[in-house]
């Protein structure tokens, strides 16, 4: 059986391989490989395969193939996110990183693709954040009403900019649309309809012509269930790269600060690999660098197996930063 150090060893083989680590983490990996048999041929278990993968080519696979292919990934996670799965480690990372570099030209067989990305959703779509926001929020426990929790430790966006300047609104902020997601259902599940359906209200006006689903929940009573419905619908809507990243962030970044909130160390260290995703997402998108920084220095201190009463507070921080900033 593998123990602990192993195991967070080859959860960081694909980034240890491909120089993706810091200087201090990259060195102790490497001290580490060169007495353990065990993670020596994990590491070149994921070398064989790389190397295996580099070497199919085939032509793009034609639009017949990319014909609704949101929609199947969409179904293919409803059909999947009520069913327990094993967290993947260091498969799950490289999947995900073939996924992100499939673009066209494609360079693997299509049967090799549809198979990668078959995989990619049976290890990836379990982990924290990316089953959903509602999913991810379900998964924090606390004895204490997530809508009291909501009132005390989740950020207030403010209508101005952290300048003092009127924020201007060309377009949707996804950011706060996700932000405001995430709230109405904490304070659904606490039971405070009231507050959720202000929310609510406020993610319609940001997107000005707002679904059919979302203008009943306004007027009408908006359960946890009934909320949680809803984000299909939502992420429909960020129809752009950006805006889609953008929502899961608002989410995202809401739920850790509740997690954080009630020290939920489990969910905080599982959503690691999801914070550092969201942080490779959002650097090409040209937001600002501080956001990317401070989710690289959160992810890190979650990530470690003790946590102070001192790093809680300091991750708190980060949250509500990176909120200022991606607003």
């Amino acid at each position: 059986m593998k123990n602990a150090a192993c195991r967070d060893v080859q959860d960081q083989l694909v980034e240890y391989i491909e120089g993706e680590l810091d200087k201090t983490r990259q060195a102790l990996l490497a001290r580490h490989l060169e007495t353990c048999a065990d993670c020596q041929q994990e590491l070149k278990a994921i070398e064989r395969l790389r190397a295996a993968l580099a070497r199919e080519q085939a032509p793009e696979p034609g639009a017949a193939f990319w014909e609704n292919f949101p929609d199947r990934v969409w179904r293919a996670y409803q059909s999947e996110q009520n069913t327990p799965r094993q967290r993947g480690t260091w498969l799950q990372s490289l999947l995900e990183r073939l996924r992100l570099a499939l673009v066209p030209p494609v360079l693997i067989p299509a049967v090799a693709l549809s198979l990668i990305i078959g995989l990619t959703l049976f290890f990836v779509l379990e982990s924290p954040g990316t089953p959903g926001i509602a999913t991810l929020q379900a998964k924090i426990h606390s004895s204490e009403n997530l809508a009291q929790l909501a009132r005390r430790s989740v950020a207030e966006l403010p209508a101005a900019s952290q300048f003092g300047f009127s924020a201007p609104a060309p377009s949707v902020s996804f950011f706060r649309v996700g932000h405001w997601y995430a709230e109405s259902l904490a304070y659904a599940a606490g039971g405070e309809t009231d507050m959720a359906r202000q929310r609510l209200v406020a993610i319609a006006g940001q997107l000005g012509s707002a679904p059919a689903k979302l203008n009943a929940l306004t007027q009408g009573h908006p359960t946890r269930a009934r909320i949680a419905a809803l984000e299909p619908e939502l992420a429909r809507l960020a129809t752009e790269p950006r805006d889609a990243v953008q929502f899961r962030a608002g989410g995202l970044l809401v739920n850790l600060s509740l997690a954080v909130a009630v020290r939920d160390r489990a969910l905080l260290r599982d959503a690691a690999p999801e914070i550092l995703r969201l942080r490779q997402e959002l650097e090409p998108l040209g937001v600002a660098p501080g956001a990317v920084r401070n989710l690289r220095v959160l992810a890190d201190l979650l990530a470690s197996n003790d946590l102070s009463e001192r790093d809680y507070n300091k991750a708190a921080e980060l949250i509500r930063d990176t909120q200022l900033i991606l607003m």
